[in-house]
């Protein structure tokens, strides 16, 4: 699924839940992509997916409560690091694979050797990782899809309204960032494993969680990138700490094996002889040494680039454009208000004849204290269904809107009978502002709206206009859609 252009300022519940559902798609679309031999992508994708959709998961987790139990947060998790072992392997083999034409013959020998079990190890675990998701994951996909679809929303009213996601994400991403900067505090050399992974959990964390507003905040592209690049520099010092125990181990066990079978070349043939040579020429050690110094020099170049771009003073740049970051998506999170003000008019304008139209009806539910109204819409084939809650009066109000289905829309709709309006609304562009008259098609009527920024802008009448304005009937009950209903 497409996010929608408006995700930032949709009430949080349920803005998140589609983010939630987005990241679910994908992750299904890698799920595919595991079976798939020759797609060499296949688990990192999968796991990146796996990872985004924990993350959102985990950064909202106060408006999916009602939604995501810790049970199956727990199964998520638990299907995260069956991954792991595949995925190590897959990252060192390929590294292996690079390494490969630059060693010598002889050390090639060693290489080759280490290969050889990383591979053999990689297919035990594709298989067992294989078993995992066959058994696991169509359940518990279909379990997250349905609790995401499904939440139940408090009634508001006395002026109150859900915050935005942009308010929610606003504050999670201070907290984030703050947890980022202490993490990167405790990094102070290369063999800081623990305090490093820490660190690079946390950037993740950040750059997944503002992935969404990209599209929408400009400014936040650069701040991503800065993300991106921390994320790879302490995931290639990440790579080292968990290659340099499998080189150890391979070490131990490749000295172990030569010295046996030298001996037994010695016994058979004595130290001179052919087979103790040829056992010497298959000594797997010098490649093995070699593989060592560069997972070593490895890890020291990722930590004099984590260090020269992010230690000390060296990331105040950065936290200085999130703080900008930060500015441009709080102001997102506005209260859902409409200001406006509207206008009688003696006749339809003809000017407004040839801009784009909306057939619009409305009706409303049975209701004393909340006015829940329905809304069809339709332009040219294009038809959508809406639920609104309006509350307040005059020129400013709070308005919370949602779209629902065809089929929840009808089965409603019986319930507004002789409550009801139905009228074509001109959408006017005017001066970089836009006038919405509203010509009825059950009575004899037209008005025209403007939104305003703040309730005290006075809007100038433009020409074709103002010629039919009869007046400002903004405070008049009467020309309230809920009044003018029948």
């Amino acid at each position: 699924m497409t996010l929608p252009a408006d995700i930032l300022d949709l009430p949080a519940p349920r803005g998140v839940r589609l983010i939630a559902l987005e990241r679910l798609d994908a992750l299904i679309e890698g799920r595919v992509r595991l079976g798939h031999d020759g797609d060499v992508e296949a688990l990192h994708d999968f796991r990146v997916a796996l990872r985004r959709l924990r993350s959102v998961l985990r950064a909202y987790r106060a408006p999916l409560a009602s939604s995501i139990g810790e049970g199956t947060r727990r199964r998520l998790r638990r299907l995260a690091r069956a991954t792991a072992q595949s995925r190590d392997l897959e990252v060192h083999i390929a590294w292996l694979d690079e390494q490969r034409p630059t060693l010598t013959a002889k050390q090639r020998i060693g290489l080759d050797a280490l290969r050889a079990q990383l591979a053999a190890r990689k297919a035990r675990s594709d298989a067992k990782l294989a078993r995992e998701v066959e058994v696991t994951f169509p359940h518990l996909a279909h379990r997250v899809r349905e609790r995401l679809l499904r939440y139940e929303a408090p009634v508001l009213a006395d002026g109150k309204y859900e915050r935005p996601v942009a308010a929610v994400m606003s504050s999670r991403m201070h907290r984030m960032l703050a947890a980022l900067r202490v993490a990167l505090d405790q990094v102070h050399a290369a063999t800081d494993e623990a305090e490093a992974h820490r660190a690079r959990i946390a950037a993740k964390r950040v750059r997944y969680l503002l992935e969404p507003a990209e599209p929408l905040i400009p400014a936040l592209a650069p701040t991503l990138e800065r993300l991106r690049v921390l994320q790879d520099q302490l995931g290639a010092l990440h790579d080292a700490h968990v290659f340099a125990p499998e080189l150890v181990a391979a070490t131990e066990e490749a000295v172990g094996e030569h010295a046996r079978q030298e001996t037994l070349a010695v016994v058979a043939g004595g130290s001179g002889g052919r087979a103790a040579k040829r056992v010497h020429a298959h000594d797997p050690r010098p490649g093995l040494i070699a593989l060592g110094e560069r997972v070593r020099a490895r890890g020291e170049d990722a930590f004099a680039a984590v260090r020269d771009g992010w230690l000390g003073d060296h990331a105040k740049d950065f936290f200085a454009q999130a703080a900008v970051v930060a500015d441009a998506i709080d102001a997102h999170a506005r209260p859902m208000i409409e200001i406006e003000r509207k206008f009688l008019l003696d006749k339809f304008p003809s000017a407004a004849g040839d801009a784009p139209v909306e057939e619009i009806e409305q009706g409303w539910l049975p209701g004393t204290v909340l006015r829940e109204r329905l809304r069809r819409s339709t332009i040219g084939d294009d038809v959508r269904w809406f639920r609104t809650i309006k509350l307040g009066a005059g020129i400013v109000r709070t308005e919370i809107e949602e779209e629902c289905s065809r089929e929840v829309f009808e089965a409603i709709w019986p319930l507004t009978e002789g409550k009801r309006v139905h009228k074509q609304r001109h959408h006017v562009k005017e001066n970089g502002r836009e006038w919405l008259i509203d010509h009825f098609l059950d009575r004899d009527l037209t008005l025209a709206e403007i939104e305003l920024k703040h309730a005290e802008e006075q809007p100038e009448l433009p020409a074709w206009l103002g010629e039919h304005v009869v007046r400002e009937v903004t405070n008049e009950p009467e020309y309230v859609n809920y009044n003018l209903a029948r």
